[in-house]
Protein backbone atom coordinates (compact mmCIF):
# COMPACT_ATOMS: atom_id res chain seq x y z
CA UNK A 1 0.00 0.00 0.00
CA UNK A 2 1.92 3.24 -0.63
CA UNK A 3 2.19 6.27 1.93
CA UNK A 4 0.87 9.00 1.41
CA UNK A 5 3.04 12.42 0.25
CA UNK A 6 3.26 15.43 2.14
CA UNK A 7 2.89 17.66 0.04
CA UNK A 8 4.35 21.49 0.88
CA UNK A 9 1.71 23.90 0.21
CA UNK A 10 2.64 27.28 -0.87
CA UNK A 11 1.59 30.28 1.32
CA UNK A 12 -0.81 32.48 -0.12
CA UNK A 13 -0.21 35.18 -2.23
CA UNK A 14 -2.75 37.44 -0.82
CA UNK A 15 -1.73 37.35 2.95
CA UNK A 16 2.29 37.99 1.83
CA UNK A 17 1.16 40.34 -0.04
CA UNK A 18 -0.61 41.85 3.08
CA UNK A 19 2.86 41.27 5.46
CA UNK A 20 5.01 43.06 3.10
CA UNK A 21 2.91 46.63 2.51
CA UNK A 22 2.16 46.32 6.05
CA UNK A 23 5.62 46.42 7.19
CA UNK A 24 6.24 48.94 4.56
CA UNK A 25 3.65 51.26 5.89
CA UNK A 26 4.82 50.68 9.16
CA UNK A 27 8.42 51.50 8.89
CA UNK A 28 7.70 54.71 7.16
CA UNK A 29 5.11 55.65 10.04
CA UNK A 30 7.83 54.71 13.00
CA UNK A 31 10.26 56.78 10.98
CA UNK A 32 8.04 59.97 10.18
CA UNK A 33 7.30 59.50 14.50
CA UNK A 34 11.21 60.39 15.18
CA UNK A 35 11.61 58.12 17.73
CA UNK A 36 14.58 59.45 19.67
CA UNK A 37 13.17 60.08 23.02
CA UNK A 38 16.40 61.08 24.55
CA UNK A 39 16.69 64.67 23.19
CA UNK A 40 13.40 66.17 23.80
CA UNK A 41 13.51 64.76 27.19
CA UNK A 42 16.96 66.07 27.56
CA UNK A 43 15.55 69.64 26.28
CA UNK A 44 12.47 69.84 28.47
CA UNK A 45 14.84 68.70 31.54
CA UNK A 46 16.79 71.86 30.78
CA UNK A 47 13.98 73.88 31.42
CA UNK A 48 12.55 72.49 34.61
CA UNK A 49 15.95 72.54 37.31
CA UNK A 50 14.20 70.93 40.03
CA UNK A 51 13.55 67.91 37.87
CA UNK A 52 16.89 68.26 37.03
CA UNK A 53 18.75 68.06 40.23
CA UNK A 54 17.09 65.30 41.50
CA UNK A 55 17.50 63.13 38.84
CA UNK A 56 20.96 63.63 38.64
CA UNK A 57 21.18 63.12 42.22
CA UNK A 58 19.51 59.77 41.24
CA UNK A 59 21.86 58.90 38.33
CA UNK A 60 24.73 59.43 40.85
CA UNK A 61 24.01 57.69 43.77
CA UNK A 62 21.33 55.43 43.12
CA UNK A 63 23.53 53.20 40.31
CA UNK A 64 25.91 52.35 42.90
CA UNK A 65 23.75 52.31 45.78
CA UNK A 66 21.10 50.36 44.92
CA UNK A 67 23.26 47.64 43.49
CA UNK A 68 25.41 47.37 46.56
CA UNK A 69 21.87 47.63 48.72
CA UNK A 70 20.94 44.58 47.14
CA UNK A 71 23.82 42.73 46.79
CA UNK A 72 24.04 43.05 50.51
CA UNK A 73 20.62 41.85 51.01
CA UNK A 74 21.10 38.68 49.05
CA UNK A 75 24.16 37.91 51.35
CA UNK A 76 22.03 38.52 54.18
CA UNK A 77 18.79 36.40 53.40
CA UNK A 78 18.79 34.74 50.14
CA UNK A 79 20.50 31.34 49.10
CA UNK A 80 20.57 32.87 45.41
CA UNK A 81 23.21 35.20 46.31
CA UNK A 82 26.34 33.64 44.32
CA UNK A 83 23.72 33.17 41.55
CA UNK A 84 22.77 36.35 41.15
CA UNK A 85 26.16 37.93 42.14
CA UNK A 86 27.46 35.72 38.88
CA UNK A 87 25.19 37.04 36.25
CA UNK A 88 25.99 40.78 37.82
CA UNK A 89 29.63 39.97 37.29
CA UNK A 90 28.90 38.53 33.93
CA UNK A 91 27.01 41.01 32.23
CA UNK A 92 29.53 43.63 33.48
CA UNK A 93 31.80 41.45 31.76
CA UNK A 94 30.05 41.63 28.15
CA UNK A 95 29.61 45.17 28.43
CA UNK A 96 33.38 46.05 28.90
CA UNK A 97 33.86 43.63 26.09
CA UNK A 98 31.57 45.67 23.88
CA UNK A 99 32.80 48.97 25.23
CA UNK A 100 36.27 48.19 24.22
CA UNK A 101 35.66 46.55 21.17
CA UNK A 102 33.10 49.55 20.12
CA UNK A 103 33.70 52.33 21.77
CA UNK A 104 30.34 54.75 21.74
CA UNK A 105 29.80 58.06 22.60
CA UNK A 106 26.64 58.78 24.81
CA UNK A 107 24.68 61.77 23.02
CA UNK A 108 25.74 64.30 25.97
CA UNK A 109 29.05 64.62 24.07
CA UNK A 110 26.94 64.88 20.59
CA UNK A 111 25.74 68.79 19.74
CA UNK A 112 22.25 69.71 20.44
CA UNK A 113 21.99 67.71 24.03
CA UNK A 114 22.75 69.69 27.34
CA UNK A 115 24.97 67.67 29.73
CA UNK A 116 22.95 68.11 32.77
CA UNK A 117 24.54 66.03 35.31
CA UNK A 118 27.57 68.41 34.45
CA UNK A 119 25.54 71.54 34.68
CA UNK A 120 23.70 70.62 37.89
CA UNK A 121 26.18 68.61 39.92
CA UNK A 122 29.72 69.85 38.70
CA UNK A 123 31.74 68.49 41.51
CA UNK A 124 29.75 64.80 41.11
CA UNK A 125 30.94 64.78 37.20
CA UNK A 126 34.35 65.34 37.70
CA UNK A 127 34.30 62.98 40.43
CA UNK A 128 33.32 60.01 38.03
CA UNK A 129 34.77 61.30 35.14
CA UNK A 130 38.24 61.04 36.99
CA UNK A 131 37.82 57.32 36.58
CA UNK A 132 35.02 56.68 34.15
CA UNK A 133 35.58 55.88 30.30
CA UNK A 134 33.39 58.06 28.52
CA UNK A 135 32.87 56.30 25.26
CA UNK A 136 30.89 53.34 27.12
CA UNK A 137 27.46 54.11 25.75
CA UNK A 138 26.34 50.91 24.49
CA UNK A 139 25.22 48.59 25.87
CA UNK A 140 23.72 50.89 29.14
CA UNK A 141 25.31 49.16 31.98
CA UNK A 142 22.98 51.51 34.10
CA UNK A 143 20.05 49.53 32.50
CA UNK A 144 21.43 46.42 32.58
CA UNK A 145 21.90 46.97 36.42
CA UNK A 146 18.86 48.55 37.25
CA UNK A 147 16.91 45.23 35.92
CA UNK A 148 19.50 42.83 37.63
CA UNK A 149 18.24 44.94 40.91
CA UNK A 150 14.07 44.57 39.82
CA UNK A 151 14.66 40.37 39.72
CA UNK A 152 16.71 40.30 42.29
CA UNK A 153 14.39 42.20 44.57
CA UNK A 154 11.66 40.56 42.96
CA UNK A 155 12.37 37.41 43.87
CA UNK A 156 13.91 38.34 47.33
CA UNK A 157 10.35 39.24 48.71
CA UNK A 158 6.77 38.41 47.78
CA UNK A 159 6.03 41.59 49.80
CA UNK A 160 4.57 44.18 47.24
CA UNK A 161 6.26 47.44 48.10
CA UNK A 162 9.62 45.66 47.41
CA UNK A 163 8.48 44.70 44.36
CA UNK A 164 7.02 48.43 43.33
CA UNK A 165 10.48 49.07 44.05
CA UNK A 166 12.22 46.34 41.91
CA UNK A 167 10.04 48.17 39.37
CA UNK A 168 9.96 51.80 40.09
CA UNK A 169 14.01 51.51 40.13
CA UNK A 170 14.19 50.36 36.47
CA UNK A 171 11.63 52.63 35.49
CA UNK A 172 13.43 55.84 37.05
CA UNK A 173 16.84 54.35 35.90
CA UNK A 174 15.39 54.78 32.36
CA UNK A 175 13.60 57.90 32.55
CA UNK A 176 16.72 59.44 33.80
CA UNK A 177 19.91 58.49 31.84
CA UNK A 178 17.68 59.05 28.63
CA UNK A 179 16.56 62.72 30.10
CA UNK A 180 20.08 63.57 31.34
CA UNK A 181 21.70 62.93 28.11
CA UNK A 182 23.57 59.73 28.88
CA UNK A 183 21.75 56.93 26.31
CA UNK A 184 19.61 56.93 23.66
CA UNK A 185 16.56 54.18 23.87
CA UNK A 186 19.06 52.02 21.42
CA UNK A 187 21.39 51.83 24.59
CA UNK A 188 18.62 50.85 26.63
CA UNK A 189 17.12 47.68 24.71
CA UNK A 190 21.20 46.65 24.35
CA UNK A 191 21.43 47.13 27.97
CA UNK A 192 18.16 44.69 28.77
CA UNK A 193 19.79 42.10 26.37
CA UNK A 194 22.77 41.60 27.89
CA UNK A 195 20.54 41.07 31.16
CA UNK A 196 18.62 38.64 29.52
CA UNK A 197 21.43 36.99 28.24
CA UNK A 198 23.63 36.75 31.18
CA UNK A 199 21.36 34.81 33.39
CA UNK A 200 21.45 31.21 30.76
CA UNK A 201 25.07 32.17 30.16
CA UNK A 202 26.00 32.19 34.10
CA UNK A 203 23.70 28.98 34.77
CA UNK A 204 25.55 27.47 31.24
CA UNK A 205 29.01 28.22 32.65
CA UNK A 206 27.62 26.68 36.05
CA UNK A 207 26.74 23.28 34.96
CA UNK A 208 30.02 23.20 32.52
CA UNK A 209 32.07 23.86 35.79
CA UNK A 210 30.01 21.43 37.62
CA UNK A 211 30.62 18.78 35.05
CA UNK A 212 34.23 19.74 34.98
CA UNK A 213 34.58 19.16 39.00
CA UNK A 214 32.84 15.68 38.31
CA UNK A 215 35.18 14.19 35.74
CA UNK A 216 38.00 15.40 38.24
CA UNK A 217 36.72 13.74 40.88
CA UNK A 218 37.47 9.78 40.93
CA UNK A 219 34.20 7.78 42.22
CA UNK A 220 34.76 5.84 45.64
CA UNK A 221 35.15 2.18 44.92
CA UNK A 222 33.40 -0.41 47.72
CA UNK A 223 35.93 -1.49 50.33
CA UNK A 224 37.28 -5.14 50.87
CA UNK A 225 35.90 -7.32 53.59
CA UNK A 226 39.78 -6.63 55.12
CA UNK A 227 39.86 -3.38 54.35
CA UNK A 228 36.21 -2.76 56.26
CA UNK A 229 37.82 -4.86 59.16
CA UNK A 230 40.44 -2.00 59.56
CA UNK A 231 38.66 0.49 58.82
CA UNK A 232 36.33 -0.80 62.24
CA UNK A 233 39.42 -1.30 64.10
CA UNK A 234 40.80 2.35 63.85
CA UNK A 235 37.48 3.67 65.01
CA UNK A 236 37.49 1.53 68.15
CA UNK A 237 41.13 2.39 68.32
CA UNK A 238 39.49 6.72 67.95
CA UNK A 239 36.92 5.67 69.85
CA UNK A 240 34.60 5.37 67.66
CA UNK A 241 32.34 2.36 66.19
CA UNK A 242 30.31 2.06 63.07
CA UNK A 243 26.93 2.34 63.08
CA UNK A 244 26.05 0.05 59.83
CA UNK A 245 24.33 1.87 56.88
CA UNK A 246 24.30 4.66 58.67
CA UNK A 247 28.15 6.05 59.34
CA UNK A 248 29.64 8.97 61.04
CA UNK A 249 31.26 11.77 59.86
CA UNK A 250 34.95 10.34 61.13
CA UNK A 251 34.26 6.94 59.63
CA UNK A 252 33.40 8.42 56.02
CA UNK A 253 36.91 10.16 56.55
CA UNK A 254 39.08 7.65 57.68
CA UNK A 255 37.21 4.92 54.95
CA UNK A 256 38.26 7.68 52.15
CA UNK A 257 41.96 7.89 53.36
CA UNK A 258 41.54 3.62 53.37
CA UNK A 259 40.11 3.19 49.54
CA UNK A 260 43.24 4.62 48.28
CA UNK A 261 45.51 1.24 49.61
CA UNK A 262 43.14 -1.50 48.48
CA UNK A 263 44.59 -1.95 45.45
CA UNK A 264 48.08 -2.25 47.54
CA UNK A 265 46.15 -4.54 50.17
CA UNK A 266 44.97 -6.71 47.24
CA UNK A 267 48.50 -7.68 45.57
CA UNK A 268 49.92 -8.26 48.87
CA UNK A 269 47.13 -11.01 49.72
CA UNK A 270 47.60 -12.44 46.39
CA UNK A 271 51.72 -12.34 46.85
CA UNK A 272 50.94 -13.71 50.51
CA UNK A 273 52.15 -11.14 52.25
CA UNK A 274 50.15 -9.65 55.40
CA UNK A 275 48.00 -7.08 54.55
CA UNK A 276 47.57 -3.82 56.45
CA UNK A 277 44.95 -4.84 58.67
CA UNK A 278 47.04 -7.45 59.72
CA UNK A 279 50.43 -5.40 60.43
CA UNK A 280 47.72 -3.00 62.25
CA UNK A 281 46.93 -6.04 64.60
CA UNK A 282 49.75 -7.47 64.92
CA UNK A 283 51.18 -3.57 65.79
CA UNK A 284 53.64 -3.41 63.00
CA UNK A 285 51.61 -0.91 61.65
Amino acid sequence: MPLPTLERRRPRWWVQLFLVVGFAVGYDQVRALHVSWAEPMNHWLDTHHGVAQLLSSYYFVMHLGITALVLLLLWLSSDDYRRHRDVLVVASLVGLVVYWLFPVAPPRMLPGFDDTVRSVLPAAFHLEAASANLYAALPSLHMAWALWCGVALWTLSTRWWVRFVAVAHAAITAVTVLATGNHYTLDLLTGALVMALAYPLTASAVRLVSELRERRIPKQQPLDAHVGAEVDLRLRLLGHTSNGDHATETERVVRHAVTRRQAQDRAQTRAGSPTAADRLVSGDL
